[in-house]
């Protein structure tokens, strides 16, 4: 003998059978677990005079290889040096396609000498992508150039 229940959320078969119970759900509701999981990759900055700022675009930033829509909450600039970058991705606050690349842009202003370093964090969900900004502080340099100039001869 079969049953056939149901509800607002779905329906299933039980089957009884005389002699021992053996009971059995077949579910018409498909469904999965997905885990979110974007991924970065990391940017080199190169080398900037102190105080001076340089502006990077990186059109692959973020990706998103899942078949699925990723709700990305924030992003968090972390580590020794956060303080001399900036960046600003693409959905972020926001929905990343499915699937996808998305681009950031990064400002690197450099405070001090020297490799300069931080990480940043982009919150996916239960899921955390990170990925290391780098960029080299050097001394603004001066030059003296001896230059003649010529502007002509005076005619009158």
């Amino acid at each position: 003998m079969q049953h056939l229940l149901s509800s607002a959320q779905g329906s299933c078969a039980v089957l009884v059978r005389p002699g021992p119970t053996t009971i059995s759900d077949v579910s018409d509701t498909l469904f999965s677990i997905v885990w979110p999981r974007a991924t970065a990759r990391n940017v080199d900055m190169g080398r900037v005079r102190v105080a001076q700022r340089k502006d990077s675009t990186v059109v692959d930033l973020v990706s998103n290889v899942t078949a699925f829509k990723l709700r990305a909450d924030s992003i968090r600039i972390l580590g020794a040096n956060a303080t001399d970058y900036r960046v600003t991705i693409e959905n972020i606050p926001g929905t990343l396609g499915a699937p996808s690349l998305s681009r950031g842009e990064i400002t690197f202003t450099p405070s001090g000498l020297g490799t300069r370093t931080a990480f940043c964090e982009i919150y996916v969900g239960r899921d955390t992508a990170r990925f290391d900004i780098t960029g080299v502080g050097v001394e603004p340099t001066l030059a003296f150039v001896r230059q003649r100039i010529d502007i002509g001869t005076s005619h009158r």
